[in-house]
């Protein structure tokens, strides 16, 4: 799948086998997903995992290892842990 390619039932489940439902989920193209809750995004792994909480301005896909994010007016390199790199 490709960043263009959205999953449709939006609903994943954690590793206690919780539901968590997003308004909308990207499948990034490393495996990762990029979510949305109203008008924030944030990421899961490829376990679904949340790697960053949903506070994000706009989605972006992963590239060498990082993408680039908005928050607060500021720039971000994040990487795959889910690491804020000040750009």
């Amino acid at each position: 799948m490709t960043m263009n390619e959205v999953e449709k039932a939006n609903e994943f489940r954690d590793q206690t086998d919780d539901v968590m439902q997003y308004d909308q989920a990207i499948k990034c193209s490393n495996g990762f997903w990029n979510v949305r809750q109203r008008t924030r995004y944030g990421y899961l792994n490829e376990k679904c995992e949340e790697i960053t909480p949903i506070k994000y301005e706009a989605p972006a896909d992963f590239k060498g290892g990082f993408a680039i994010v908005k928050y607060d007016r500021t720039y971000f390199k994040l990487d795959e842990n889910g690491n804020e790199i000040m750009i």
